[in-house]
């Protein structure tokens, strides 16, 4: 059995650079710095009128699918049996179990 083959790939690789190497870490790190520097700096106002609407838009689109999940969490948990005494038992039951582990 030989890793003659795995050595060479890592040779090959420490060859390229470390950019070449780890092309997603470089990318990710330089979004994340476009990101702080964008973040810095103020707006202008072509900016602004560009990415209002983008922004409201954005906003009552989760602001609507937020209360949409909301809705439907309240119908199943209506639909559901639930009880002060079987909510406890079931406080019990959890309780006991991560004591017993």
């Amino acid at each position: 059995m030989s890793n003659r083959g795995e050595f060479e790939e890592v040779g090959a690789l420490a060859g390229q650079g470390p950019i070449a190497a780890r092309p997603l870490i470089i990318l990710g790190a330089a979004a994340s710095a476009g990101l702080v520097a964008a973040s810095a700096l103020p707006l202008i106002g072509a900016e602004r009128r560009w990415l209002r609407p983008l922004g409201l838009l954005l906003s009552d689109g989760l602001r609507s699918a937020g209360s949409a999940a909301g809705r439907a969490a309240k119908r199943e948990l209506a639909s559901l049996p639930l009880t002060g005494e079987a909510a406890a038992t079931s406080v019990e039951r959890i309780v006991g179990e991560a004591v017993a582990s």
